[in-house]
């Protein structure tokens, strides 16, 4: 072109350009029971089961109910022991995820789990962006079995498929005190956590509002629809009740002491006052053992007062005696619904427990973003976690625990991280370790699989743009180049290890180098990539030496 005249000129060149983004590294699906607001503001206890995307927890209670309150009740079983049900920990799980660092992440419905099982891989691949899967409910050991299988097809199993650059988090458990740990189609893309985390958070918002089932059975025989504030209104109608039937026993203990002056009965003084003190109890209190002894009190009254010593007094015994029997009939039926209020009360003011696994997909997404994907999500202290308790599928049982060196060495036989506590430091991830056997030591950490799967996935994306390109020299230089650039960055971040460039990765592609006459043929352009990823330092030994010499 002749260039005559000032001006923007703009030449098309036809040449391949190549250049490789950094995409998101830890954008998590959270699987479990989540209940859809429709827009007339109703719920959908059915949604369908497709994933859809969370960019914030504003974002999330705009689309799902914030809490399990539409599902969760409390119900009595075959032996009138207290049970929740509708326990769903799907909204409570992505808000542990976002207050731990998370991001932008997935929520897919399996509320009809036995029907949606089957539907999570199809949902799930439909969305590539997603990197970390994640199973949020606490569920049976086949169940949570179940899903783990299922999740596993999408990690990066030859067979499965799946995407290389997808990876699991689960949770182990204990089954009758022992540790038990999911099985793994992949054990190189997955990572085990322990214990489950106490939280703050509640199931429901409003406890007053919670569903009671059940309550027709003895001893409570309550009939119709209950929640804690209409047993707590039950509960207040029978104590008024009982008071006024208490007024009753004093009002008539006061008539026989009346009458019983007039028969010029005598009663000692302390003997009144200690009735009096214990009719008082009975207002004030619900205890047993108020009633006996104004029963008790009675039986003495009525050994001194007879027809033949006090003629006036002796007829005021009977409306005593029936009041006292009437303060104790209805003691005994409110007692064990004034206990069963406290006891819901209690058990609907449980904090949920959750899994560490969704926990630790929001400190994946923090430390990526902080540090990078190289750094091991490791030694970072977890928020909202009041506690950690162990959760024991056989005996259905939730406990405290406290995990110290010698169950830590538990764990990583059975290749699973721990959550610690320390004083002072809080809630710690004290372990960054894939699911992989012992000796095999390439895939041992969590940062080197996902470092590996991360520059897996750039580079796939970026050299689909090489697609239907002359499988030529020019080609070959281009894609060296981009991915040469890429992975340089990633050495100068501190990705990669070794002094030099050339120590720390190299890019081979060409005729001769990866490619016979063959492949160039067939249409196959084999790209060969070295990384040396650098590995946590897991193990820090202080050599201590005492210089006997030293003055």
């Amino acid at each position: 072109m002749n260039y005559q005249t000032p001006g923007v000129y703009v030449e098309e060149s036809n040449a391949l350009s190549l250049g490789i983004q950094s995409g998101q590294t830890a954008v998590p699906v959270f699987v479990g029971h989540f209940d859809a607001i429709k827009k007339d503001g109703t719920l959908d206890k059915q949604p369908p089961v497709q994933c859809v995307r969370i960019d914030s927890w504003l974002s999330f209670t705009q689309q799902f109910a914030s809490d399990s309150s539409a599902t969760f009740s409390i119900g009595l079983d075959g032996n009138n022991n207290v049970v929740t049900h509708g326990t769903n920990l799907g909204a409570a799980s992505v808000r542990m995820f976002i207050e731990n660092g998370g991001g932008m992440c997935y929520v897919l419905p399996v509320n009809n789990f036995k029907k949606a099982i089957s539907q999570i891989v199809p949902a799930i691949d439909l969305c590539p962006d997603i990197t970390l899967l994640c199973w949020c409910e606490h569920r049976s050991e086949s169940d949570d079995q179940s899903v783990v299988t299922e999740l596993g097809k999408l990690t990066g199993s030859e067979k499965s498929g799946g995407m290389q650059s997808r990876f699991l988090l689960i949770d182990a458990a204990l089954i009758n005190s022992m540790i038990a740990v999911p099985i793994v189609t992949d054990p190189h893309h997955a990572a085990a956590y322990f214990p489950a985390l106490r939280t703050a958070y509640r199931h429901t918002a409003d406890i007053e509002a919670v569903p009671l089932k059940g309550l027709n059975n003895a001893p409570y025989n309550l009939t119709g629809e209950f929640n804690i504030k209409k047993l707590r209104d039950k509960c207040d109608e029978n104590l008024k009740k009982l008071s006024a039937a208490g007024e009753l026993v004093k009002k008539s203990a006061m008539i026989v002491k009346a009458a019983a002056e007039v028969d010029k009965i005598t009663v000692s003084t302390t003997s009144w006052e200690k009735v009096f003190t214990l009719l008082h109890a009975i207002n004030d209190s619900m205890d047993k053992s108020n009633s006996d002894a104004a029963e008790k009190d009675y039986k003495a009254l009525a050994s001194i007062i007879t027809i033949a010593s006090a003629p006036k007094a002796f007829p005021t015994l009977v409306d005593f005696k029936s009041n006292i029997e009437n303060y104790k009939t209805l003691y005994e039926a409110s007692l064990p619904v004034q206990k069963l209020l406290k006891t819901v009360i209690k058990v609907a003011s449980e904090p949920v427990v959750l899994r560490a696994s969704v926990a630790m997909a929001g400190v994946y997404a923090r430390t990526d973003r902080e540090r990078g994907v190289w750094k091991a999500p490791a030694n970072v202290e977890l928020s909202s976690v009041a506690g950690l308790v162990a959760v024991d599928l056989g005996a259905n049982t939730v406990s405290d625990i406290r995990i110290d060196d010698a169950f830590n060495n538990t764990l990583v036989e059975n290749k699973v991280n721990a959550i610690r506590a320390f004083s002072g430091r809080g809630h710690l991830v004290w372990g960054a370790r894939t699911m992989a056997g012992p000796s095999e030591t390439a895939w041992r950490y969590v940062s080197v699989r996902r470092l590996f799967s991360t520059v897996e996935r750039d580079v796939q994306d970026a050299l689909r743009v090489a697609m239907f390109e002359p499988n030529s020299q020019p080609t070959w230089m281009s894609v060296r180049s981009a991915i040469s650039h890429y992975l340089h960055r990633l050495w100068q971040d501190g990705a990669l290890a070794g002094a030099t460039p050339a120590e720390a990765y190299f890019v081979r592609v060409g005729l001769h180098e990866t490619m016979t006459e063959e492949d160039v043929n067939n249409g196959r352009m084999l790209v060969s990539i070295g990384l040396a990823a650098v590995r946590p330092a897991e193990f820090i030994v202080l050599q201590l030496t005492q210089d006997m010499g030293a003055t």
